[in-house]
């Protein structure tokens, strides 16, 4: 069976491209390695890491994951094969950019460990979110002003919604990461969509759009955790 094309916005750049067929194949091969696959990806990302400026060449490789993970039912088992690669790249060699130290400072972060830059592609993933109000027409949103990639390639061109499955999907992928690692950033995407399904008076159909989401961070996710970040809250 032949592979499906590649989306719209992979083809335009040689390195999304290059991240994209690289995870396709890990997620094909019958002979797949997570580690090996890490190693080649973060390789790949090198030679767009000359210096602490290029940070957001970054973007690409959790833009392609976030979308593959998009592709797929939340209950399937690619998700826990794209956790495992992320597990992975968490353990790989820092790349030898300059301004390394300056930018650990910064934004107090361990390189590759803390996933630099995922946090910036999620929250562009959320401007595409079936939330309602959606995010770009939320006033005041820290995210407006902090997240300087918007918008990335992957974000749908005609404006509109993402499936809630797709929503859930990508929801699925963060709880399963976030079960196996105590990344803050993951308990901040957790509370986010509990809050969504949870907090304010939602339409039924509004929350047929988020609860499956909500339900993902709850069900596969270390649901305790999230508790206590709501008490915390």
């Amino acid at each position: 069976m032949a592979a499906p094309p590649r989306p719209a916005f992979v083809v335009w750049n040689p390195l999304t491209t290059s991240i994209y067929d690289s995870i396709t194949d890990y997620l094909s091969s019958p002979d797949r390695d997570a580690r090996s696959a890490a190693v080649a990806l973060t390789s790949m990302m090198t030679p767009y890491m000359s210096s602490a400026s290029d940070i957001q060449n970054l973007c690409h490789l959790w833009g392609v994951i976030f979308f593959m993970a998009t592709t797929f039912h939340p209950s399937s088992p690619k998700h826990s094969l794209l956790v495992d690669l992320v597990l992975e790249i968490r353990k790989c060699s820092v790349p030898p950019f300059l301004g390394l130290l300056e930018y650990e400072k910064q934004w107090r972060c361990s390189f590759w460990v803390d996933l630099p830059m995922w946090r910036a592609v999620w929250d562009d993933y959320e401007f595409d979110a079936p939330l309602v109000p959606r995010m770009g027409e939320r006033e005041n949103d820290r995210s407006l002003l902090e997240n300087k990639f918007l918008p990335g390639p992957w974000r749908n061109r005609d404006g509109g919604p993402m499936p809630s499955t797709s929503w859930a999907s990508l929801n699925a992928l963060g709880a399963r990461l976030h079960a196996q690692t105590d990344l803050a950033l993951l308990d901040v995407r957790a509370l986010f969509a509990l809050m969504e399904a949870l907090e304010d008076e939602r339409s039924a159909r509004a929350l047929d759009e988020v609860v499956p989401a909500a339900s993902c961070k709850m069900t596969l996710g270390p649901f305790a955790s999230y508790l206590a970040c709501c008490w915390a809250f």
